[in-house]
């Protein structure tokens, strides 16, 4: 029996699991304030808030897409990392959404909570491992590389957090375990920090890990549905190698100059 493969799948299920018992056990009341991350928390050295607040959801629909998240991503990250590096980048892309949030939110009464900036972080890991891998958006439902996906959805965070909106999202939290999961893998990995400094996105253009390869299901309702995904899928392959190209000439002129 291969017990390391069991222990790995029920490491990220225990992870699931107890967001949801708490989600569903720890009444909100003036208790959430002891384990919320608040600045004013961080200032009185209450430190487990910088973990306790990522089991903390403030609604079933905010635990479910996190915990489908993590289910989602997860299963192929910790398959690739292993349990204890798994754990790491999980509660280090936390943490480290906490820090980024708390940087800039200093003298803010506003607590936050939420595993969200965790499981940014294992996306974020996801990509870097299978950026060839294929997902299917739901709204517009169209087929994005994970790389590709996953740039665009910094990308929104950002413009999120700096433009005027007030959405009552952490985006910094977000941000802040895309960045360290990043980090942490690339730097993991044996790369420089010069290195990743100077071609940042190098490590989305390596080949999808042959053992851990995604196939996603091409079913559809109707063949004519099944026939247009065909067609879409054909013309992203011709557009991402034209990209490739290109970006291959640029590595090349780097190089000369």
């Amino acid at each position: 029996m291969n017990t390391r493969h069991k222990f790995d799948v029920n490491c990220l299920q225990i992870l699931i699991g107890l967001n949801v018992l708490i989600f569903f056990l720890l009444p909100k009341s003036g208790f959430w304030w002891q384990v919320a991350l608040s600045s004013y928390g961080i200032k009185s050295l209450k430190l487990w808030q910088l973990v306790s607040y990522q089991f903390l959801h403030g609604s079933l629909t905010h635990l479910c897409f996190n915990m489908w998240g993590l289910y989602l991503f997860g299963r192929y990250v910790l398959k690739q990392m292993g349990t204890q590096r798994f754990l790491t980048l999980y509660f280090l892309s936390g943490i480290s959404g906490a820090l980024l949030w708390l940087l800039f939110n200093w003298n803010s009464r506003v607590p936050v909570i939420g595993a969200s900036g965790a499981v940014f972080g294992v996306m974020m890991a996801a990509a870097l491992y299978f950026p060839e891998m294929r997902i299917m958006l739901l709204i517009p439902p169209i087929p994005l590389k994970l790389r590709t996906f996953v740039l665009i959805y910094a990308a929104i965070e950002i413009f999120s957090e700096f433009s005027a909106m007030q959405s009552g999202i952490a985006h910094l939290a977000h941000l802040g375990g895309f960045l360290a999961a990043y980090l942490y893998i690339r730097l993991s990995s044996g790369e420089s920090l010069g290195a990743v400094l100077k071609h940042p996105l190098a490590a989305f253009n390596r080949p999808t890990h042959q053992s851990l390869s995604y196939r996603p299901t091409t079913g559809t309702p109707s063949e004519i549905n099944r026939k247009t995904f065909e067609i879409i899928m054909s013309e992203i392959e011709k557009l991402e190698h034209e990209n490739s190209q290109a970006t291959d000439v640029m590595d090349q002129e780097d190089k000369q100059a």
